[in-house]
């Protein structure tokens, strides 16, 4: 499960969680076009989440300033001004996902 933000066409961040088999962990990826730039990956803190079990995601952007949460704690802070404007959405991939509690809001 993720989410996908500052999509705009065919380019977009995508922050995701993944438990397949080689690529346990949380990514935070730039995607432009079919072109993939992994831009922050982490294990440790992501590992642990199994199937059928709930847990929470945030991705905050203000200046090119990228954090990524799960289950409150952060699992990277990046930059990358690539994308500044956009839509946002849920990602799941060969999954079935369930997704409540979504809240869209501005960084003062």
């Amino acid at each position: 499960m993720g989410l996908v933000f500052y999509r705009t066409n065919s380019s977009y961040y995508m922050f995701y969680q993944s438990n397949e088999p080689g690529y346990v962990g949380c990514y935070l990826e730039k995607w432009t076009g079919t072109q993939r730039v992994n831009i922050a990956s982490i294990s440790a803190g992501c590992d642990n989440i199994g199937a059928n079990q709930k847990f929470s995601m945030s991705a905050s952007v203000k200046n090119g300033q990228i954090i990524g949460v799960i289950n409150g704690k952060q699992v990277f802070n990046v930059t990358d001004s690539s994308f500044t404007q956009g839509t946002v959405g849920v990602y799941s991939h060969q999954n079935e996902g369930f997704a409540d509690n979504i809240v869209v809001s501005l960084i003062p």
